[in-house]
């Protein structure tokens, strides 16, 4: 709450979406949604089915050096407070 309050929450999640552009993560889950419709196409696939499939992939594929980046930024405004 204290890291929502300050606005560093904003700051954090601009951050980490910049990164994550730049480390091609959206393409990647574009191409892997795209996937998984394509193997389910014979069946119909709604939208709570695919974030469910996706999501553990997608957190799983943030790379690791962006993970450290933003849990050090964390830590560091935690110690500032």
């Amino acid at each position: 709450k204290m890291i929502e309050r300050s606005g560093e929450k904003v700051k954090l999640k601009g951050i980490l979406v910049n990164r994550l552009k730049e480390a091609g993560w959206g393409e990647e889950m574009r191409e892997y949604c795209r996937e998984i419709i394509r193997n389910k196409a014979l069946e119909r696939i709604n939208p709570e089915e695919l974030v469910e499939e996706l999501a553990p992939s997608s957190r799983a594929a943030v790379p690791h050096q962006i993970r450290e980046e933003i849990a050090k930024q964390i830590e560091e405004l935690l110690r500032r407070r």
